[in-house]
């Protein structure tokens, strides 16, 4: 690549965990079969929920969601629509190709458990600085298109999968592993990584385009 990206021993970034409060007025729901949001739908909290045996998937083609929390083995779909914070857990899956981000020093996506994300186009993240992402515990966030003006941030055995798109920040902490296949990474703060995180980059895809 030509030049070194800056490795840091000792980190001291804390994601910032708080969250927007609901829309005003909005509906909370739980999903526990497959169903549909689309334009005009407005939500404050909802729920996705498996009910076994049976595996729901949610699809999103519109509409708006200030709070979407994911569990057991469901699917969520996004095509379209806007979610101000989302969260993933156990083993679930989101595939996100529309916007998900919230206000400056915000939470946006934060996918835990054995969970996977996987960013197929869209934007993480509304404005420059605003939008962070967190994987922790054993989930998996694969990046292959889309934007993140935020930053991400990976830690507690997390996994990040970068193979397209654009990063404005990455940061990975303690046994998290980070694999970057391609894409711009670091375009706005840069990248730092901690004494045990491992890091593989593969192929001559990769821009670095960030701090050093």
């Amino acid at each position: 690549m030509g030049r070194r990206m800056r490795v840091a021993t000792a980190l001291g970034v804390v994601a910032i965990l708080s969250l927007g409060t609901a829309a005003q007025g909005a509906l909370d729901r739980d999903f526990y079969a497959d169903d549909l949001i689309g334009p005009g739908d407005s939500y404050g909290i909802v729920g996705v929920y498996d009910t076994p045996p049976g595996r729901t998937t949610l699809t999103m083609t519109g509409g708006d969601v200030a709070q979407m929390s994911v569990y057991d083995s469901s699917i969520v779909e996004q095509t379209g629509g806007f979610i101000t914070y989302l969260e993933t857990f156990d083993s679930s899956t989101a595939n996100l190709r529309g916007l998900v981000g919230g206000p400056q020093g915000q939470l946006s996506l934060s996918i835990r458990g054995r969970s996977s994300v996987n960013v197929l186009g869209g934007w993480l993240g509304m404005e420059y600085d605003q939008g962070w992402v967190e994987v922790r515990e054993e989930g998996t966030l694969t990046v292959a298109d889309g934007i993140n003006w935020g930053g991400l941030n990976v830690r507690d055995g997390g996994h990040i999968g970068i193979r397209s798109g654009y990063l404005n920040y990455l940061i990975g902490i303690g046994n998290a592993t980070v694999d970057i296949y391609g894409g711009t990474v670091g375009g706005g703060w840069g990248v730092e990584f901690g004494s045990t995180t491992t890091v593989n980059i593969y192929g001559t895809d990769l821009v670095y385009d960030g701090q050093w």
